[in-house]
């Protein structure tokens, strides 16, 4: 099974056609170099070599914790529990005076850009629980969108939801990827 489901295959536009640029406007390289997918490669041409390269561990910056200490090996902060408010406060003056908004978007985006339909259309009790535990640092948020190929465009989604007969069940019928620090958030 693919792990996107199986609507992957019976999406009109993937079965029977050339999918490269739709597998990797949704996958970096590095996944058909995993053991496990290895045996899912077909198309070789014979006699030809991969231009493609993965990233090694080290590769992304030789500078010392340059790089998020789960991306480089051989480095580790001592220091990586000390982080408080205060530090985060040092960090929102000088992003602002950097005057691009664009760059402080990009660090805070989950926030950014996940939290305001909480705080505009949820209900009072679950908007307070939600925009304290956000504001306070101890959870991430993220705006999940339903589809792969909508990336944050939500007016793009394909994804269909229909209420069965009895209507105690959605039958959803689509992709789902989850952005913005998706990896982080909980659901709970």
């Amino acid at each position: 099974m693919h792990p996107g489901g199986a609507s992957v295959f019976f999406d009109e536009e993937i079965p029977g056609q050339d999918v490269t640029e739709a597998f990797y406007a949704l996958h970096r390289h590095e996944v058909l170099q995993r053991p496990q997918y290895q045996r899912l490669q077909i198309g070789t041409i014979k006699d030809e070599e991969s231009v493609i390269f993965g990233r090694v561990n080290g590769a992304l910056s030789k500078v010392p914790y340059a790089e998020p200490t789960w991306l480089t090996d051989g480095y580790h902060s001592p220091y990586f529990t000390e982080f408080d408010y205060f530090h985060e406060l040092i960090i929102t003056q000088e992003v602002g005076r950097i005057g691009a908004r664009g760059y402080g978007d990009g660090l805070n985006s989950g926030s950014i850009i996940g939290l305001p339909p909480v705080l505009n259309f949820a209900r009072p009790d679950l908007r307070k629980r939600v925009a304290d535990e956000v504001l306070s640092g101890k959870k991430f948020i993220s705006l999940a969108i339903s589809e792969a190929f909508a990336g944050s465009d939500v007016r793009g989604l394909k994804t269909t939801a229909t209420k069965t007969p009895d209507e105690n069940f959605w039958i959803i019928n689509g992709t789902k990827k989850w952005i913005t620090n998706g990896v982080y958030a909980r659901s709970s």
